[in-house]
């Protein structure tokens, strides 16, 4: 009787599993590339992507102090004499710092443009540049 009951259940099983290869399409993607790519290479690379990545976001800093020094003078009625420097060095501090620091806003905006196009691949091509030359002595 277990016998019966076994040849059923492994029946059925084989009847499902039919019916869920009938439906299920199966992609094998197993192709492999190797880079190989000594140490003080690799770190160099590195390095110099973690730095483009870091000036993406650079500009940040310089526009927000130049947007807060924007406001005084939108927000000020008068500058005032204070701490014995007289309101006109005042309101010139305040125009020379915006120039400043709208000046080191555009620099850092352009190498943060210039950086955009810094990718994973863009790092896994750094990477396979010189490995190209070797490729054939390998094979």
């Amino acid at each position: 009787m277990n016998n019966d009951h076994s040849s059923q259940n492994n029946e059925a099983t084989i009847s499902i599993n039919n019916e869920i290869n009938a439906k299920v399409k199966h992609y094998k993607n197993v192709d492999q590339n190797f880079i190989t790519i000594t140490e003080d290479k690799m770190n160099l690379i590195l390095i110099k992507h973690l730095n483009e990545i870091e000036d993406k976001k650079l500009w940040i800093a310089p526009l927000g102090i130049f947007i807060t020094l924007l406001l005084i003078p939108l927000t000020t009625e008068k500058f005032k004499d204070a701490f014995s420097i007289s309101a006109s060095v005042w309101q010139a501090a305040c125009y020379i710092a915006m120039v400043i620091f709208f000046i080191w806003f555009i620099i850092l905006g352009l190498k943060s443009w210039a950086a955009r196009k810094t990718t994973i691949e863009s790092v896994i091509n750094k990477l396979k540049q010189n490995s190209k030359n070797n490729e054939e002595e390998i094979k």
